[in-house]
């Protein structure tokens, strides 16, 4: 497959082959067959059907690593398909896939690339889906440093999502105390994220004592069916129903 690359028609062969596997041997093909067919692909500029490989993984119930991942950005860069890539690469930072993010990370810092509060959060977000919190920490504390970039809500919650993901719902509950302690107040998003993950895990009480402390803060408004009710009468719906 690999030499199929060097020739016209290369990813056509490659998939040939790929077929010859699936449909004649009776052999099933694994995740290093189709990389390497990607990789064909993508030194010939056949996005299309590097990105048809690619789907043909999933759809097999495969996870894709590090290597098909990182074929495919290869594929779709070399083809100046630059949304499809962007696309592709909040695809593969939501599936968790933290070592290709890593690597990209590592080649900004070589190119002199300053991160900004995306990159970071982008970065601690694949962290959370991974459920590796103390890298997500790392990223917090180096963020920390900077002189350009600051935390803010969405890094936090971020952070928390990383350790409900690992199963330490205390420190995530912590992270309300920490922002407030860096002057980052929780947002709404925050407070339903925290309060919605502690019930599901069956602590009550301590789901009760969040929503109260979000209503103290103001940032969670409680429900007031006497409003409900003067809405419903100043739109006429009494008269509509006979009242």
């Amino acid at each position: 497959m690999r030499a199929a690359g060097d020739s016209r028609g290369g990813s056509k062969q490659a998939m040939e082959l790929l077929q010859l596997m699936e449909n004649k041997s009776g052999l099933t093909p694994g995740v290093g067959h189709y990389c390497a067919a990607m990789n064909v692909c993508g030194k010939e500029g056949d996005w299309t059907t590097a990105v048809h490989i690619f789907q043909q993984v999933q759809l097999q119930g495969v996870r894709p690593h590090t290597s098909c991942w990182n074929a495919l950005l290869d594929a779709l860069g070399r083809a100046k398909q630059l949304d499809q890539m962007l696309a592709t690469y909040r695809e593969m930072l939501a599936s968790g896939q933290s070592g290709v993010a890593e690597e990209i990370w590592r080649e900004m810092r070589q190119r002199r690339m300053t991160p900004g509060v995306k990159s970071y959060g982008a970065l601690v977000n694949c962290y959370a889906v991974a459920g590796e919190p103390e890298k997500a920490e790392a990223k917090l504390a180096e963020m920390r440093q900077s002189t350009t970039t600051a935390p803010d809500a969405i890094m936090y919650c971020s952070l928390m999502k990383a350790y409900f993901s690992n199963g330490r719902l205390d420190e995530a509950v912590l992270i309300i105390d920490r922002m407030r302690a860096s002057g980052v107040q929780p947002t709404f998003d925050t407070w339903t994220t925290v309060i919605n993950a502690i019930d599901a895990h069956g602590k009550v009480n301590t789901a009760d004592d969040l929503y109260a402390d979000a209503l103290s803060s103001g940032t969670i408004n409680p429900y007031r069916p006497w409003r409900s009710n003067v809405i419903r009468l100043a739109s006429g719906k009494d008269k509509v129903m006979g009242r």
